[in-house]
C-alpha cells in the first residue's frame, strides 16, 4: 500500500517536473520575443531624441587637446572691436583690437563688457577679416555687459556652459582673440567688498589663477568649448548665469527687464562679525538690516517684508553658499510669485512675493 501509493507520487512529481519546465520554457520564449519587439519599438521611438545625433559633447583627453580643441572651436565667434580710423584690411588683427567680445546669435547679437567704452557704438566690429558696423546697443546695467546687434548672417556661436559652480583648480580658457589663448585655473567666487548689497543685482564673479592683461569683454570656455563667462577684469570673469536673464529677455521683449525684489540684505555666508542677536544662530540666508533696505513701494514692501526678517529659502530652496538670494531673483521674471521663507522674530514663515521690474 506503502510503496503503491509512493510511486503514484513520484510519477506526479516528474510529470509536472516536465510540464513544469516546458511552460517555463514557453514562458521565456514569449517573454523574450515580447521585450525584444518591445525594445526594438523603443529603439525606433526614441532613435530620433538620441544625442548623438544632435551633438556629441567632447571631453578632451589631456591639456594640449583640450587646448586644440577651445582654439579650434571658439577663435570663429570672437568678436573684436576697433577704434573707427582703422583700415577694413587690417581689422582682424588682435593687437589693434581695444575691446574684446563674442557672437551670441547667428544673426548677429554680440556682447562685450562695455562697461569701459562710452563710445561703443563708433568703434567698428572684426569677426575672422569681415568688419562691421553696429546697428543697435543694449546694455544690461546690473553687470555693465552690453548686447550689440551688427548685420550679419550664419555667424559661428558656441553652446553655453555653466560658469557660475565651477570648482576651484578647474581649468578654464580666456580667448581673446585668435592668436592668444590663455589657459588657466579657477581660485574660486569674489562676491565683493560691500557688507550690504542688492537682491537685484547678480554679485558673483569667478577669480583665475592667472591675469589675463587687457582681455575685458573677452569670452572665457570650459575644457569642452562650452561659454561659461565673459571677462570683467584681468583676473575675473562673470558668469553666463547671470547674463543669460538678461539676453533672453532682450530676444523674447526687444529690451533687458530683470525681476526686482527691491531689497538690499546682508548674505550671512558671506559676512562676519553680526552679532547673535542680529542672526539668530542662522550661519545662511539673507539678512534685512534695517528698513531702509526695503525699496519704498518695491516688491519686498509691497509684501510687508520687515527689518530683522532673515530670508532662508526660495520656493523651497536654501540660500548658502552654493546659491545667493540674487542668483535665485535673476532665474524669474518680471511679475513671477516667489515663495520666500523668512525667520521673523524666531518663527519661520512664509511670504509670497509677485516680482516687479528692476
Amino acid at each position: 500500500m506503502i510503496n503503491s501509493s509512493w510511486k503514484q507520487t513520484a510519477r506526479t512529481i516528474v510529470l509536472s517536473i516536465i510540464l513544469g519546465g516546458a511552460s517555463g520554457v514557453l514562458f521565456s520564449a514569449l517573454t523574450t520575443n515580447y521585450l525584444s519587439g518591445y525594445a526594438i519599438e523603443l529603439g525606433q521611438l526614441t532613435n530620433p531624441l538620441r544625442l548623438q545625433d544632435e551633438r556629441p559633447h567632447a571631453f578632451p583627453k589631456s591639456y594640449e587637446e583640450a587646448l586644440e580643441y577651445v582654439s579650434e572651436i571658439a577663435t570663429p565667434s570672437l568678436v573684436s572691436f576697433f577704434e573707427p580710423s582703422l583700415s577694413a584690411s587690417d581689422a582682424y588683427l588682435s593687437e589693434e583690437a581695444v575691446l574684446h567680445g563674442m557672437v551670441l546669435t547667428s544673426d548677429g547679437w554680440i556682447m562685450t563688457n562695455g562697461k569701459t567704452r562710452t563710445d561703443l557704438a563708433q568703434l567698428k566690429v572684426g569677426i575672422g577679416r569681415e568688419v562691421y558696423q553696429i546697428v543697435e546697443i543694449v546694455p544690461d546695467s546690473a553687470t555693465g555687459v552690453s548686447f550689440a546687434k551688427i548685420e550679419a548672417e550664419n555667424l559661428s556661436v558656441l553652446a553655453f556652459g555653466k560658469g557660475r559652480d565651477i570648482m576651484a583648480g578647474e581649468r578654464v580658457f580666456v580667448v581673446p582673440s585668435t592668436q592668444s589663448l590663455l589657459a588657466t585655473t579657477v581660485i574660486g567666487s569674489d562676491w565683493g567688498t560691500e557688507t550690504i548689497w542688492s537682491a537685484d543685482i547678480p554679485q558673483r564673479k569667478i577669480i583665475l589663477s592667472t591675469s589675463a592683461e587687457s582681455s575685458i569683454g573677452a569670452p572665457v570656455t570650459n575644457t569642452g568649448g562650452e561659454l561659461i563667462g565673459i571677462m570683467q577684469d584681468d583676473d575675473k570673469y562673470i558668469p553666463m548665469e547671470s547674463l543669460l536673464p538678461a539676453f533672453t529677455s532682450l530676444l523674447r521683449d526687444g529690451d533687458i527687464e530683470r525681476a526686482s525684489l527691491g531689497l538690499e540684505v546682508i548674505d550671512l555666508t558671506h559676512s562676519i562679525g553680526l552679532s547673535e542677536e542680529l542672526v539668530r544662530s542662522h550661519r545662511s540666508g539673507a539678512l534685512i538690516l534695517n528698513t531702509a533696505s526695503i525699496v519704498s513701494n518695491g516688491s519686498a514692501a509691497q509684501a510687508q517684508l520687515q527689518a530683522g526678517d532673515i530670508i532662508l529659502m526660495v520656493d523651497g530652496q536654501l540660500i548658502n553658499g552654493n546659491r545667493s538670494l540674487d542668483e535665485y531673483i535673476s532665474d524669474y521674471r518680471p511679475g513671477d510669485n516667489v515663495r520666500l521663507t523668512i525667520d521673523r522674530a524666531g518663527e519661520e514663515i512664509d511670504i509670497t512675493v509677485t516680482l516687479g521690474v528692476l
